[in-house]
């Protein structure tokens, strides 16, 4: 029997808008359920971690949107036909995310001078750069993102063009033909081509439906620990020697620093799998930054296949070190876990460009107070009902990434950010006393 579905959003397109062309393109029924900005206040303490959108499946809700369009793609087979694919789809996406939080600082700048400032440097540098590597690489892939064909990233591209029409007043696409591809490919699809036609046109003006944008956007823009007891948690270290879908070289690029690629390191560590960990200097970036996708790292270099983004990549790693969840649906928890700590990471970074002493004292006091116990307490609740893990009652990608995060934010704030959270410091002991992470720092570095 098909399970019964129901999708959670504003009146709007917005963030929401993916789920539902990837749902009305499989054909998946599903109940539409629109919130009037109104009701939003009285809604938002029953949904997780009061956001939207929320997918509700038989019961079971769960939120961040790039996490449940990448379960509902696997349905309608709009993914990757293997790991590497998937990892290809995932690095246009965390691009693209990345794209977008660029683009909305504009909405979250209350000075108008800085406003327009930064809206400028929107419009005369951030969209001709990524614009213009998103147009070269649908000219390689025929009109498309990745792999020649439709995926996800296409679809989630398309529904992000009309809002940031709305905040910046331009036709992003107008000069880039590829890219209006991209679009066209996704517009004619006959399910995609009546849902844009019928679908129900919010009824709200232009202050409104910024405000909404507003809304649904703050979470994109914004020690010693644990036992030193050794369990037999390293069991897939031995299970991957010799394993024949390993690939036989790889070769991680990062400069000589953690952040949350030291995640993507503890994964191949626990695995057991073999990599070259290219710590780049500082004074050798320049040149080799012409050879990374998009001008980044982390890259990682799969038999001379390169693939980017921290989080697409430590997902494609976890595969190979079998620390994903049981089904779909477990992805599916992990990949929301992964997304909501990295907003909280966006959050708290906001110190960094804090040049007044005061004012960064204040932001620290209200991340250790408000911003950490909004979201650790959920997180808590998760770890409890999940025996010391996040997801499944056992060891996941997610608590690896959790843990590395915390070290990520103590290094910000300046203290131990769980040890008032019994629950998880299970989750960072469980991932800590792994024999394969023996060789890590104890205390994180912050460059």
């Amino acid at each position: 029997m098909a399970p019964n579905i129901k999708l959670m959003y504003y009146n709007s397109r917005g963030f929401g808008e993916v789920i539902r062309l990837l749902l009305k393109y499989g054909s998946i029924d599903f109940e539409d359920v629109r919130i009037e900005y109104a009701e939003w206040p009285n809604i938002k303490p029953k949904m997780p971690f009061g956001q939207l959108p929320v997918y509700e499946e038989d019961s079971k809700r769960i939120g961040q949107s790039n996490a449940i369009a990448r379960y509902i793609a696997k349905k309608v087979n709009l993914h990757g036909n293997s790991d590497w694919e998937d990892l290809e789809i995932d690095a246009i996406v965390d691009t693209i995310e990345d794209f977008k939080i660029k683009v909305m600082a504009v909405r979250y700048e209350s000075d108008p001078d800085k406003r327009n400032k930064l809206k400028a440097t929107v419009l005369n540098e951030t969209l001709p750069y990524y614009l213009g590597k998103f147009d070269d690489i649908a000219k390689q892939n025929n009109g498309h993102l990745a792999l020649n064909k439709l995926t996800w990233a296409d679809i989630l591209f398309t529904t992000l063009t009309d809002g940031f029409f709305i905040l910046l007043g331009e036709d992003m696409l107008d000069t880039y033909k590829n890219l209006q591809l991209v679009r066209e490919n996704v517009l004619k699809v006959p399910s995609i081509q009546s849902w844009v036609q019928s679908s129900p046109k919010p009824n709200m003006g232009l202050k409104t439906l910024l405000n909404i944008v507003a809304i649904v956007a703050v979470a994109f823009i914004s020690y010693r620990w644990g036992s030193s007891n050794v369990s037999n948690e390293s069991k897939a270290t031995n299970d991957n020697e010799n394993r024949a879908d390993i690939p036989s070289k790889i070769t991680l690029h990062y400069f000589d620093a953690r952040w949350t690629t030291e995640t993507v390191r503890w994964l191949l560590k626990y695995g057991g799998i073999e990599f070259t960990d290219h710590r780049v200097e500082k004074s050798t970036w320049g040149d080799i930054k012409p050879t990374m996708p998009f001008g980044h790292l982390p890259v990682i270099e799969v038999d001379g296949k390169k693939g980017a983004q921290s989080i697409a990549i430590a997902r494609y790693v976890a595969k190979m070190a079998k620390l994903t969840g049981a089904n779909d649906w477990e992805d599916l928890e992990i990949d929301a876990i992964v997304d909501t700590l990295n907003d909280i990471k966006e959050k708290i970074s906001n110190m960094f460009g804090e040049e007044d002493e005061k004012a960064k004292d204040i932001l620290k006091e209200t991340h250790l107070k408000e911003t950490l116990p909004y979201y650790f307490e959920k997180f808590e609740s998760m770890a409890k009902n999940n025996n010391g893990y996040l997801v499944g009652k056992k060891l996941t990608w997610a608590d690896f990434y959790f843990t590395v995060a915390c070290e990520l934010y103590a290094g910000i704030l300046g203290s131990d950010v769980v040890e008032h959270y019994p629950n998880l410091v299970k989750v960072r002991q469980n991932v800590l006393k792994l024999p394969a992470l023996l060789y890590r720092f104890d205390i994180v570095r912050v460059e």
